[in-house]
């Protein structure tokens, strides 16, 4: 059914570059956090609402979902797209002409180009509709960085036919990607990324004057030892062929120089790649802050907040969004990534209902050694990447993704 040839979609993209780009950056000039993002769901919607798509607001707060549904195709079964909308609480560093206008807020992770991609595909999908071979949903959502915006959208229904009638068979998205240059893609079936949870710890002890520390029982340095054990849960007891982080991240004792205090509070973050793993952790984090602890004569409160699961590419899926990759890019410009990355990456929700397939972009120009972080104050989504995620897209949609039959083995 798909008879547009990429020189065509290639002239279709450019024809409309410049909206894109003129978006990304106003939404990078504009950013809010999660559950916020007024700007970017009233962006979405004027942009949809324009181009005559069909659109559900107002979805897990501000999230925004479009359908478009092929005049000669009698099925309910669509195929997703998705986006993230919000920013970060980081001052942006950059002085860029499109840097934030609100104070201590940025898009550093680059939602900004992945909402500006979607709805460059959009529009070309929309001029395309009639070459679909299965209907599209365009799910843009809030809350990606630590809020769970897209666990609450699945539970609003986007991927059932509650939302636009449509029922979500397979659905992709996208990431830029510093560490590569733009022009490459690279994904890998099963875990892509690392599941996400929180860890808190309070060690208590028993406070006094810093001078007199044998009248006191010493939170801090039965902290600093529980610190240096949770070193040896990766080292000593996690297989060598698998992988997890416990990285403790903050530390707050006490608020002056002579004064013992009574408690320490420590947090930190747990990334894993398996269920498996992530319970054998957990446990032995319990086990090793509350024995520690008492080897010290304090007692540690240990609590864990179960965050992101592994973000899961389906096999089938995977091998589809890397064929179409390959068919935009070139061979040589897409590979299979050689591990996991233990970044946690809410996406994950949705692979939980459907097959599902993430991938990176490269945001490093051409020519350069290196390009700004993700999560710095330098970060900024490179103009040059927006038309390759644009194509990525449009591709993936118009080849109608993949039955919901999986070809997975077991998740996680």
């Amino acid at each position: 059914m798909v008879t547009v040839t990429h020189d065509q979609l290639t002239q279709m993209i450019k024809a409309e570059l410049d909206e894109v780009i003129e978006i990304r950056r106003d939404l990078h000039a504009h950013p809010q956090i999660g559950y916020e993002e007024t700007y970017a769901s009233g962006r979405v919607q004027h942009h949809l609402k324009r181009l005559d798509v069909p659109h559900q607001a107002g979805l897990a707060k501000t999230g925004v979902v479009g359908w478009i549904i092929p005049p000669n195709v009698d099925s309910h079964q669509a195929v997703a797209l998705r986006a993230d909308m919000d920013a970060l609480p980081i001052q942006e560093e950059t002085n860029l002409p499109w840097s934030s206008k609100h104070d201590g807020y940025m898009h550093a992770c680059g939602h900004d180009g992945h909402t500006a991609i979607l709805l460059g595909a959009a529009s070309i999908l929309w001029k395309l509709k009639d070459q679909l071979s299965r209907p599209v949903k365009l799910v843009f959502q809030p809350a990606e960085e630590g809020y769970a915006g897209g666990q609450k959208m699945v539970e609003t229904g986007v991927l059932q036919k509650r939302v636009g009638g449509l029922e979500v068979t397979s659905i992709f998205g996208l990431h830029g990607f510093p560490l590569i240059e733009i022009g490459q893609m690279t994904s890998r079936p099963q875990a892509l990324m690392a599941a996400a949870d929180k860890l808190e710890i309070s060690v208590v002890g028993k406070g006094g004057h810093a001078a007199a520390p044998h009248l006191c029982v010493d939170p801090i340095v039965a902290a600093a030892a529980i610190i240096s054990a949770l070193q040896t849960l990766a080292s000593r007891n996690v297989e060598p062929t698998d992988a997890t982080v416990v990285t403790i991240s903050s530390i707050h004792a006490g608020d002056t120089y002579n004064v013992l205090p009574d408690v320490v509070h420590m947090l930190g973050t747990i990334r894993s790649l398996s269920d498996a793993t992530a319970k054998l952790v957990h446990r032995r984090i319990q086990e090793i802050a509350e024995r520690t602890a008492a080897a010290h004569g304090c007692k540690a409160d240990v609590e864990i907040a179960i965050g992101y699961p592994v973000t899961y590419n389906d096999p089938a899926a995977t091998e589809y969004a890397m064929e179409v990759g390959r068919s935009v890019l070139g061979e040589d410009k897409v590979y299979e990534l050689a591990a996991p990355v233990m970044g946690g990456e809410d996406f994950s929700f949705y692979g939980k209902h459907v097959p599902a397939s993430f991938s990176f972009i490269g945001l490093r120009p051409k020519g350069w050694d290196s390009y700004p972080g993700l999560h710095t104050s330098m970060f900024d989504f490179p103009d040059d990447a927006l038309a390759i995620g644009i194509h990525l897209m449009c591709n993936w949609a118009l080849g109608g993704g993949v039955d919901r039959g999986r070809n997975d083995g077991e998740q996680g």
